[in-house]
């Protein structure tokens, strides 16, 4: 099985760096919550992951939680609240 190697910056300070791997059969909630680890945040705070192209331009985003997904358009014309 692969493993894929990341190096983690804070976008404030470069200095502050975490390096972390994940097999290739890990989710990306498993990429969450290893990044989460390596930080020792409190795992309290929604994350998202995006498919960039190579001037990280963004395009498809990865939501871990359903309410995070965003409204069809039906559901915005009839104002319904974000996904719970």
């Amino acid at each position: 099985m692969a493993v894929y190697k990341f190096k983690l910056f804070i976008e404030d300070n470069e200095d502050i760096y975490r390096e972390i791997e994940i097999l290739s059969g890990q989710t990306f909630e498993d990429f969450h919550n290893a990044i989460q680890d390596a930080y020792k945040f409190d795992k309290k705070h929604a994350a998202a992951f995006f498919v960039s192209d190579d001037y990280w331009r963004k395009d498809q985003e990865i939501t871990l939680r359903e309410e995070d997904l965003p409204l069809e358009e039906e559901e915005i014309r009839k104002g319904v609240s974000p996904k719970i």
